[in-house]
């Protein structure tokens, strides 16, 4: 399933799920420590941390953002 991750929280990374749950999922859980924003596939166990995706999202929400400005 993926997720973005809201924040972090002590060791906890709090997460969205599509449908706007939330899930909090220990950080021990990924390979690598997540950041807010990042895009992550999770399967109950491990959390992988997909550098491609959140760098997509986050150019994605930097256009509109500045198309916003634009107006």
């Amino acid at each position: 399933m993926k997720l973005i991750v809201d924040r972090l929280e002590g060791n906890l990374a709090v997460c969205e799920t599509e449908d706007k749950k939330i899930l909090n999922i220990p950080v021990s859980e990924f390979e690598s420590r997540p950041a807010d924003g990042d895009v992550i596939e999770y399967d109950n166990e491990r959390a992988i941390v997909l550098k491609e995706e959140t760098k997509r999202r986050k150019r994605a929400a930097e256009e509109l953002f500045r198309k916003l400005l634009k107006k």
